[in-house]
């Protein structure tokens, strides 16, 4: 295997500027190519800035360098020696102090610094999931402002740049991103909405923008890869597998629906709240106030049983719930699970040792795996994200991939589920907006006593 063109490409232009984005689509490679440059600057201080999450998947990035005739173990060596990896969270600390204010009154305020270990000089900073610094006012963002001035060469990683809510462009996000990458490329928040906002909302934040401003700014600054343009991919199927509602569960769902909460022992006071318990019943489970859950048997079960007791080779399964997780991992034992933070390698036991079920949670799940030996992808609940599924359909279909994947969608009849999935495959956010729109609306009923 070889190092590919845009991937060569993007290490060369490392050398040439001291900033750059590389505004690489998820799949096409995007660590390597910093991998790469590393090789290539035996000795170099680099320190690479990821979500926690994604610290494992840097490691077993270096380690696959093998598998390319590019790269030798002893450069690879050199490799794990010249990178720090750390997360956002982990590259400063935070004090609070006593401050008096006019009126006399003391106030606690929180001051963040820099610590020491990262405070120094590198000669590659790279910043992976470089979206999630877009944010002008959030500690993230000011966080690695700071920090880029100890940098010779700042490189960010991201193929959502300025993906907002509902798949809208939220071009606010270049702000901190290209504030780290190039310092004084946007001065102020201030420049930022007078030169790139055309339109603001009543709180004061970007409602539309100079789209050909902003795109000119991502274009100045970095390299735009998408997946289908370096590689023919192999083909997809998606199939939505209909799935009955527990006898037990369709109760309470139709209770909940038509106000009758109280006797399950929730109190919903929005919508969105009522739509997360419908949601939890589709699963077969039933989240209390008093965080006691009660458990209805789910036909969902079944149907995953089918699919994997039905398919040869690897599977992939992504939830929402962590209890639709754990009891899934505890159901097949050849399984293993991703919740929460991930930073270990767990999952090198289904991509490289005899495990075969890889489970995971959207959030620690969609992001950094690269699952090129799985074709078979399971959503036992669906994402209310369009974006996070795309990103979680990239695990499996990437560039590597040389077989056929399948996405299959649990879905149980007659449920908010069958909208979502819909919406979601159609590129569109599960809002609020959305709930309103299928009669997701808080509706209590005057004769519930219970």
């Amino acid at each position: 295997m070889r190092l590919a063109e845009h991937q060569a490409l993007g290490s060369s232009m490392i050398d040439c500027v001291d900033a750059v984005a590389l505004w690489y689509q998820a799949g096409t490679g995007k660590t390597l190519t910093v991998l790469d440059w590393v090789y290539r600057h035996p000795g170099s201080d680099v320190l690479v800035v990821c979500p926690a999450s994604l610290i494992g998947s840097w490691k077993a990035e270096i380690d696959g360098m093998s598998r390319f005739e590019e790269y030798n173990e002893q450069g690879i060596e050199f490799v794990r020696d010249s990178i720090t990896i750390t997360s956002y969270e982990k590259i400063y600390s935070t004090k609070t102090r006593e401050v008096r204010k006019r009126n006399g009154e003391i106030a606690k305020k929180r001051e963040h610094t820099l610590k020491p270990e990262v405070a120094k000089h590198w000669d590659l900073i790279a910043v992976d999931e470089a979206h999630g610094i877009g944010n002008h006012s959030s500690v993230r963002c000011k966080m690695m402002t700071r920090l880029s001035p100890y940098a010779d060469h700042r490189v960010i990683l991201t193929g959502t740049p300025v993906t907002g809510g509902g798949g809208r462009c939220d071009y606010s996000k270049l702000y901190g991103q290209l504030n780290f990458l190039q310092p004084g490329t946007i001065p102020t928040w201030t420049y930022f909405q007078s030169h790139y906002v055309t339109k603001l909302d009543r709180f004061g934040n970007p409602r539309e923008y100079n789209e050909p401003a902003c795109e000119e700014l991502m274009h100045r600054f970095g390299i735009f890869v998408r997946l289908d343009s370096i590689v023919d991919m192999p083909e997809t199927t998606e199939t939505i597998v209909p799935v009955p509602m527990g006898r037990d569960a369709k109760v309470a769902y139709d209770d909940i629906c038509h106000g009758r909460r109280r006797k399950w022992g929730i109190i919903v006071r929005a919508a969105g709240s009522q739509f997360a318990k419908l949601y939890q019943l589709c699963s077969g489970s039933l989240i209390r106030d008093g965080a006691e859950t009660l458990e209805f048997p789910c036909p969902k079960d079944d149907a995953l049983d089918d699919i994997i007791n039905g398919t040869d080779g690897k599977i992939l399964i992504f939830t929402r719930f962590r209890a639709s997780l754990k009891k899934i991992v505890a159901r097949y034992p050849d399984s293993v699970g991703l919740d929460g933070d991930r930073d270990g390698d767990e999952w090198l036991q289904v991509t490289e040792g005899d495990k075969r079920i890889l489970v995971a949670q959207y959030q620690c799940g969609c992001t950094g795996l690269n699952l090129q030996c799985i074709t078979t992808t399971v959503f036992y609940e669906p994402t209310l994200s369009s974006l996070e599924l795309d990103q979680a359909k990239a695990r499996t279909h990437r560039r590597g991939q040389t077989n056929r994947c399948r996405y299959l969608y649990l879905s149980t009849e007659g449920s908010i589920e069958e909208d979502c999935i819909k919406s979601v495959i159609q590129g569109v956010d599960v809002t609020n907006a959305k709930m309103s729109e299928w009669g997701i609306i808080l509706n209590d009923d005057p004769d519930d006593d219970s």
